[in-house]
């Protein structure tokens, strides 16, 4: 009906037909979505057209890049308000436990660095998910690497591949880098001679 008021309207105010439309395509039946412009020729005025000349585009790639443009820049908001928000937590924390400036400065630091890290982890993924096993490398690896940039004997991680969804990838980070942050200042990771082990499971249901 659109398309069919369209042509009617250009024919009756003698003006420019620019319309768009979707059809399906007889070869394969997809359907593909095409933008009309043209302008009817008439022999004498108030005279039926003799004919259409214009241009019929396939913009259905076109269409489809523009949609999820659209959708990656709402999905970019999303994510930069929930960042945002963690951040505005952090501040909050760090604020409420730290004893000086200096204090406050290297515990906010170190936070924002872990938010950094699982941001990478998701990054890497499409930001669908995040791998539990990067998470804990990436926090523990200044702590206990060796040269090759892995973790030596002083940490071990045991456990199933675990893939976490975002919304909760960025907590569980957080929550890793305070545990790991504590060892580091108080635990194993303390002393020389301390070990760190991680063991993880999937549980039934």
């Amino acid at each position: 009906p659109a398309f069919r008021a369209a042509i009617t309207q250009a024919l009756r105010e003698d003006t420019t037909l620019a319309v768009s439309a979707r059809i399906r395509r007889l070869s394969d039946g997809a359907w593909r979505t095409l933008d009309f412009a043209g302008r009817f020729e008439r022999d004498a005025p108030n005279r039926l057209p003799r004919r259409l000349i214009g241009v019929v585009a396939d913009v259905t790639e076109r269409r489809l890049a523009e949609e999820r443009q659209t959708l990656l820049i709402r999905e970019l908001h999303h994510r930069v308000k929930n960042t945002l928000a963690t951040v505005q937590a952090i501040v909050g924390s760090t604020a409420r436990t730290a004893s000086s400036i200096e204090a406050f400065y290297e515990a906010f630091v170190g936070r924002i660095k872990s938010l950094a890290h699982t941001h990478s982890v998701l990054t890497e993924a499409t930001w669908q998910t995040a791998d539990l096993r990067a998470l804990l490398a990436n926090e523990l690896r200044p702590y206990a690497g060796d040269a090759q940039g892995g973790l030596d004997g002083r940490v071990s991680l045991e456990g199933p591949t675990v893939a976490l969804p975002s919304e909760i990838a960025v907590p569980i980070g957080m929550a890793i880098h305070e545990l790991t942050t504590n060892a580091a200042k108080y635990g194993a990771l303390s002393t020389r001679d301390g070990r760190v082990a991680i063991t993880w499971a999937l549980e039934p249901g």
